[in-house]
């Protein structure tokens, strides 16, 4: 077919390819500004992208200005303009006298000069919160579970991924009967981590929930949208208890090792914001009404009295790891990273959570792939005495991660 091919053309297909691809370099040499301009307080997806344009310019041309450069630039303009509007409608009624940490207790408060995207995604620390560690599934689920069946007005979830099998199914009839019951459902799950499942939500929808994806799948389309995804996993109800972390919704996700914590207090408004800003990029509904924050003040506990036992704390056992936990109090701040900031929220936040560290730094993640600025504060901690332990998992479900994560290991044992 090649050859054929060659026969229409006035050079042959190897001169024609070889024109093709000088042309492609060509192009990708004048694509690096943009890529640069774009892609700016990013070095590694900076580096990705031209790496991409001078290995395969003609396919990483298209990708870069159909994909990586149009698309993403008017939906984080989207994103952007969307938090500024809420953020304004939220400053009274979210964060008016937030209670303060106590000033014994370190914390990052002291950011005096964030830019103005941060500034509306590391929120102040409070105090007068409960927080309580959920080690798997296992606690998690039940923990939802009883959160859920005590709704009054309102229940609102995140995810990621929400399978249609047993366990996402029961979870969802849990919102059936909250519904029937007359509290307000909404429900926005990320478009490529549940897709295949979009069937779980037609009872819900008919029974007057609202369940919408994020960022929908587009492939075969002149406008394809693949990237821009959300993982977050938030869990905000009756603006009393929130939860967030790295779990799931699904049967394959009780046999997975990752964390969630439940918080009860004035961090749960910080949740509701999150979700309210999501909330309104997805589907253009604000939800700015009082009515959806302060409910933590209701049942605000006493920092004096010990927290008794949650009897919805599911039993200890064999295969679940450690027992739950009871709530602790203590000051709280949620941080909210996303593409629409200058700078990623998350990684600022650990870099220097890291070099204040006063005692000890411990971290647990899936995927230990740092960038050079976290890596060198977790050396600077060991060198100055922290007590620095990094977890990581014997097996993953990303091979490749995994084994690349492998060669900072022999740089953190010899730092400490």
């Amino acid at each position: 077919m090649l050859e054929a091919l060659s026969n229409l053309l006035p050079f042959s297909f190897g001169e024609t390819f070889s024109v093709v691809w000088l042309a492609g370099e060509l192009l990708a040499l004048l694509t690096v500004p943009s890529v640069l301009l774009r892609r700016r307080g990013r070095p590694y997806a900076a580096i990705s992208w031209l790496l991409g344009l001078f290995a395969v310019p003609p396919l990483a041309l298209l990708l870069w200005w159909v994909l990586g450069r149009n698309r993403l630039e008017k939906r984080v303009r989207r994103r952007q303009a969307a938090n500024q509007a809420l953020a304004s409608q939220l400053s009274e009624t979210a964060r008016a006298s937030l209670p303060a940490p106590d000033e014994e207790r370190p914390t990052l408060g002291n950011l005096l000069h964030l830019p103005a995207d941060l500034r509306d995604s590391i929120y102040p620390p409070s105090g007068g919160n409960h927080a309580r560690l959920l080690v798997n599934a296992a606690q998690a689920y039940p923990a939802w579970e009883a959160a859920i069946r005590e709704a009054e007005h309102h229940v609102h979830l995140l995810f990621y991924s929400w399978l249609d099998d047993e366990e996402g199914r029961r979870l969802r009839d849990l919102l059936l009967e909250k519904l029937a019951a007359g509290v307000a459902v909404r429900v926005l799950v990320d478009d490529v981590g549940s897709f295949g499942h979009k069937k779980l939500w037609g009872p819900l929808r008919e029974a007057g929930g609202r369940a919408c994806p994020f960022s929908p799948l587009r492939l075969f389309t002149l406008r394809p949208r693949m990237n821009f995804r959300n993982h977050r996993k938030l869990v905000v109800v009756d603006g009393r208890v929130g939860s967030l972390g790295g779990i799931n919704v699904g049967e394959i996700y009780a046999e997975w090792e990752d964390l969630a914590v439940e918080v009860r207090g004035p961090a749960v408004d910080q949740l509701q914001e999150v979700f309210a800003s999501d909330w309104a990029y997805a589907t253009g509904e604000e939800l700015s009404d009082e009515r959806y924050f302060g409910g933590w003040r209701r049942d605000r506990p006493d920092p004096e009295r010990p927290t008794p036992e949650d009897p919805a704390d599911p039993a200890p056992s064999s295969e679940g790891g450690a027992a739950g936990a009871g709530a602790v109090d203590t000051a709280c701040a949620i941080v909210a990273s996303g593409p629409d900031q200058s700078f990623n929220a998350a990684s600022e936040t650990l870099f220097l959570a890291l070099t204040e560290a006063r005692e000890r730094a411990w971290v647990v993640s899936p995927y230990l792939l740092p960038e050079p600025a976290i890596l060198a504060a977790l050396r600077a901690a060991a060198y100055r005495g922290r007590d620095v332990r990094v977890i990581v998992p014997d097996r993953s479900d990303v091979f490749l991660v995994h084994h690349a994560a492998r060669v900072y290991y022999p740089e953190l044992v010899a730092a400490g």
